[in-house]
């Protein structure tokens, strides 16, 4: 293929591009599969199939197993008016277009995504030996955290001053600065316990949020499609969180705003529920 997409490209870091693709697939599935226009469940469809392209140009770990977390949640989850054998078809057409592209250099970056150790910051990203780093400069600034955007200076700080464990020593380890490589660590570095559970409560708002939406919304078409769409967000989330768990996307607006559309969608179906409901 002739290097990453994002790499070659020079305009977009590959891992984050593969994070868009796989969070706008699932929309682009449930809207193709519930839209009532032939024209317009092509274009959805065949929107799909481009980002299965797309994730394999972008040659991202993350995206592989994003794209392997919403695949075997559609699978499981319960589907408002769409037939569970319609939606094996696609994804079975999506699997195989995957299988189709992907290339002997995505192949072995997707068979190492298991040998990053701890002692080799040299192999890939070398994220666990990052993460374990996180972890101890989190211990020693539980409450408040290093500060927002802070991680980067006391990464540098902690190696500089070889504060790390014998272990993730600059000795152990060499001294190359990173990024946290996990929204979740980034933010428990930076903000601290409080703004770790913080974090975790906006993502199972808006997870719940769109669980309620799909309770409330049975049946009727303004109803049904409210469902569609927030069990689509569901989804997305699923498939966001699963790569944000390999890259450091806290603040990522796509998180924030999830919880503005559940919030906004739990409205319009409340809504939507009060006009169907008799008076008297």
């Amino acid at each position: 293929m002739g290097g990453r997409i994002g790499a070659v490209a020079g305009a977009y870091d590959p891992n984050d591009l593969a994070l868009i693709l796989v969070t706008t697939l699932p929309i682009a599935i449930m809207q193709g599969l519930s839209s009532p226009s032939r024209h317009w469940k092509t274009i959805y469809l065949l929107g799909g199939s481009f980002n299965i392209v797309g994730i394999i140009a972008t040659q991202s770990r993350g995206g592989f197993l994003g794209l392997v977390a919403v695949g075997v949640f559609m699978l499981f989850i319960k589907l408002p008016g769409i037939s569970k054998k319609k939606l094996i078809l696609i994804l079975s057409i999506l699997a195989t277009i995957f299988g189709t592209y992907l290339g002997a250099e995505y192949k072995e970056r997707i068979r190492t995504i298991l040998e990053e150790s701890s002692s080799d910051l040299s192999a890939g990203s070398g994220r666990i030996a990052v993460w374990e780093r996180c972890l101890e400069i989190a211990r020693d600034h539980p409450v408040l955290g290093v500060g927002p955007d802070a991680f980067g200076a006391a990464y540098g700080h902690y190696i500089e001053t070889d504060k790390f464990s014998e272990d993730l020593s600059r000795g152990a380890l060499g001294g190359t600065w990173h990024t946290a490589h996990n929204s979740f660590l980034l933010v428990l570095t930076e903000m601290g316990v409080p703004g770790l559970l913080l974090f975790l409560a906006i993502n199972i708002r808006s997870f719940r949020n769109s669980q309620k939406i799909k309770l409330l919304s049975r049946s009727h078409d303004p109803a049904l499609i409210l469902s569609i769409q927030a069990t689509s967000l569901q989804m997305a989330l699923v498939g966001f969180l699963t790569c944000a768990f390999f890259l450091s996307q806290s603040y990522s607006s796509l998180i924030y705003l999830f919880c503005f559309l559940s919030g906004a969608m739990i409205r319009l179906s409340s809504t939507v529920k009060s006009t169907e409901t008799p008076s008297g």
